[in-house]
């Protein structure tokens, strides 16, 4: 079960925009409950330089994927 959502997360992933610092999931109908569940969305954060805006509406996020992201944008100085 675990790995059907994780081939789920990995498609949806595919589909996101990149682009004059944004990150977006928008739209992508994900279910991210835990942290295991945002750990490719962690890494693309964090991986990410100059990221100025994340979007996550459309999806539904879980308190401790919710946790997860924003310990991911502590150190993300430039977001507006």
């Amino acid at each position: 079960m675990a790995s059907d959502d994780i081939a789920l997360l990995a498609d949806a992933l595919s589909k996101t925009h990149v682009g004059d610092g944004e990150l977006s999931f928008k739209g992508l109908g994900l279910k991210l409950d835990d942290a295991q569940s945002v750990e490719q969305l962690v890494r693309d954060i964090e991986q990410f330089q100059g990221l100025r805006a994340l979007r996550l509406e459309g999806n539904t996020v879980g308190v401790e994927a919710a946790r997860a992201i924003a310990k991911a944008l502590e150190d993300k100085d430039q977001l507006q």
